[in-house]
């Protein structure tokens, strides 16, 4: 009888022990994100024009997540980027008041590889992600010639090609309270592109990336 009772008393304990170590995650999530992008797209030179490189404008990410298991995640972003600016022609090249004016649409489809550092879930999660995207980029010329008589502006020419390259990031999470749904997020991400297509160029560029997210589908482990 006393062997019994140690049996029993033995099994509920380790049961308890079970349910206490039993940890609650969230199989999926949304995020709504906007980035700093350092250089959206960099052109290569062509005839007498010089190379192009554009300036720091905002992408716009929506994000959807499920939790491959309570510490790594299989991420899906969609984003969109625009910029515009002016290429100019090569000094010497007798038509240096000639320049392109140019107009960028960047569309992607990021799939993030990510992992969690904090396996408890607490407040500040960091984590670190890969993966590969995939993009199309639009755009948009326009020739400009400077004449004695004023500017004249050729018809304006579009050109789409396609992108194929590879996300790294580093960020964290930081949720309002230890059981919050809602949680800051905060990442750098640099990414390189190829680009295949009528446009020679590429994608190399770093980005500061801000937004939020909301967990849901929790489950027990």
């Amino acid at each position: 009888m006393t062997l019994r009772l140690q049996l029993i008393t033995a099994a509920i304990c380790m049961s308890a022990t079970y349910i206490m170590a039993e940890e609650d995650w969230h199989m999926q999530s949304l995020g709504f994100h906007i980035g700093g992008i350092e250089n959206v797209v960099t052109i290569d030179p062509r005839g007498t024009y010089e190379q192009f490189e554009s300036g720091s404008d905002a992408e716009l990410i929506l994000a959807y997540s499920t939790a491959l298991d309570s510490k790594r995640d299989l991420e899906f972003r969609l984003s969109q980027v625009t910029t515009s600016g002016a290429q100019y022609n090569q000094t010497g090249s007798g038509n240096e008041g000639n320049y392109l004016d140019i107009a960028v649409d960047c569309k992607y489809l990021r799939m993030l590889y990510k992992y969690r550092f904090n396996a408890d879930r607490g407040m500040f999660v960091p984590w670190l992600g890969v993966g590969p995207n995939i993009g199309l980029i639009e755009i948009t010329e326009q020739e400009v010639m400077n004449t004695p008589y004023g500017s004249i502006a050729k018809e304006s020419q579009k050109r789409v090609s396609t992108l194929f390259g590879v996300d790294v990031y580093a960020g964290f999470d930081m949720y309002f309270t230890k059981d919050s749904a809602l949680a800051l997020s905060i990442s750098g991400r640099y990414n390189y592109d190829m680009i295949n297509g009528p446009l020679e160029g590429d994608v190399n560029s770093a980005a500061f990336i801000f937004g939020i997210k909301w967990d849901f589908d929790q489950r027990r482990e």
